[in-house]
């Protein structure tokens, strides 16, 4: 019944819109109370997943800011760190990024969607709001559909 459920909810969370040179990004707001430690968690687990797509130094991101997004400002502070160029103004020349994080029952969905792919993974919730990953990561799109 889980898998059932996942594969529903990836599908819903999976179409991230893309408004001009921006992919939407979005929080739910269940998930406000995240400490920071497990915004960092899947900010470097993702921005991990990008260097199999995008070399730091040589790659600008581009990235809505989101305030209500808490997650959007770590992977932006995660990707600078790790030497992305990340800029909040549409590029022609950037390579649009969005994040989207979703609570189900106890668990987290995150996807990030950037160019043609879309990379998710689902995260266990525990008691005290930090998060441990629950699965290894989905990625879709490009030669990987």
């Amino acid at each position: 019944m889980r898998a059932l459920i996942l594969a529903f909810v990836l599908l819903m969370t999976g179409c991230a819109t893309q408004s001009g040179n921006y992919y939407q990004s979005w929080q739910s707001p269940e998930l406000a109370e995240l400490p920071t430690d497990s915004l960092k968690v899947v900010a470097d687990d993702f921005r991990d997943q990008l260097y199999d797509f995008y070399a730091p130094g040589s790659t600008t991101l581009s990235l809505e800011p989101v305030e209500s997004a808490p997650v959007v400002i770590a992977l932006e502070l995660s990707l600078r760190t790790s030497g992305y160029a990340v800029t909040t103004l549409p590029e022609s020349n950037a390579v649009p990024l969005a994040i989207t994080v979703t609570d189900i029952d106890n668990q987290v969905l995150t996807v990030l969607v950037h160019g043609d792919h879309q990379v998710s993974r689902l995260y266990d919730r525990l008691e005290d709001n930090s998060l441990v990953a629950a699965s290894p990561f989905t990625v879709r799109g490009g030669n990987n559909e």
